[in-house]
């Protein structure tokens, strides 16, 4: 009776709390609002269609003593915002070159050459000089230069910590998962969200390996991770999912069977054309 009744208040598939207003308005029994966030939060058609989750707080990252110290290969997540703004950046300027039919050479030439927020340009911080562009400058300008280095590094952290306190103002920290929680997953940012099981937490920050119900493996960032109450659904392998789709085309009828198919060679006889036969 009270499943029933869970099932008819949750038709409209509203949320937790406007679920509990609406029981509240006729229905009541002993520990009613707990049953009813354990059994939306089980519901698979909420869960499919979930919004994404809140940002995670940002990382501090250690602010380099020397140029190249610091290499972002590999590293995912909230936590290097900064470089996908930088990679989004130089793909804007790209494009705009390519529809302006400019050389993209050069347009890269003016962007390290340009100072950057309270802080030398990129050639600058790197060579410790100007490059030289198309725009006219004294040789002066040119000459290298050695920098303030701690200066510059006090910036550096300042303006990380700038970026982390405005960043951080909507983030929310999300729970580590552990292996066989269940959870659901995106494939995309903005997409769908899929079953599947937790395997193991991988190497790289905020990272885990997630196993699908058809024993599919991905890696997904925490970020696209969301842990549920979920039963834990059980795991097909890809090689018996092969074998039943295998057995279900063994047992099609002879009405859909496909027809044997045979390669014929015409019987016509070919004349070749005047301009092909060679002249004595």
């Amino acid at each position: 009776m009270r499943k029933n009744m869970l099932n008819k208040l949750h038709e409209g598939h509203l949320g937790i709390e406007k679920t509990r207003k609406l029981a509240r308005d006729s229905i009541f029994w002993p520990g009613i609002n707990a049953q009813i966030t354990d059994f939306i939060s089980k519901c698979s058609v909420c869960l499919e269609s979930r919004r994404s989750n809140t940002k995670e707080p940002m990382a501090e990252s250690e602010t380099p003593e020397l140029p190249w110290m610091t290499n972002h290969e590999g590293f995912n997540g909230p936590h290097y915002n900064g470089l996908e703004r930088f990679v989004q950046s130089v793909k804007k300027m790209l494009s705009k070159s390519k529809q302006d039919g400019k050389d993209p050479y050069i347009v890269m030439l003016k962007y390290r050459n340009t100072p950057l927020e309270n802080l030398d340009s990129p050639a600058q911080l790197l060579l410790n000089r100007r490059l030289r562009t198309t725009i006219p400058t004294i040789k002066n300008r040119l000459t290298p230069k050695c920098g303030n280095l701690k200066n510059t590094q006090r910036k550096m952290k300042q303006q990380k910590m700038n970026q982390k306190q405005y960043y951080d103002k909507s983030s929310k920290p999300l729970p580590e998962l552990q292996p066989n929680d269940t959870i659901r997953f995106q494939h995309n940012p903005k997409g769908k969200w899929d079953q599947g099981t937790v395997v193991r937490n991988n190497n790289t920050p905020n990272s885990y390996v997630i196993e699908t119900p058809e024993g599919q493996i991905f890696k997904r960032n925490r970020k696209h991770l969301l842990k549920t109450k979920e039963d834990k659904i059980e795991q097909t392998s890809l090689e018996e999912a092969n074998e039943n789709n295998h057995n279900d085309f063994d047992n099609m009828t002879d009405e859909h069977s496909l027809e044997p198919s045979f390669v014929r060679r015409s019987e016509r006889s070919v004349k070749k054309p005047t301009r092909l036969i060679e002249e004595c």
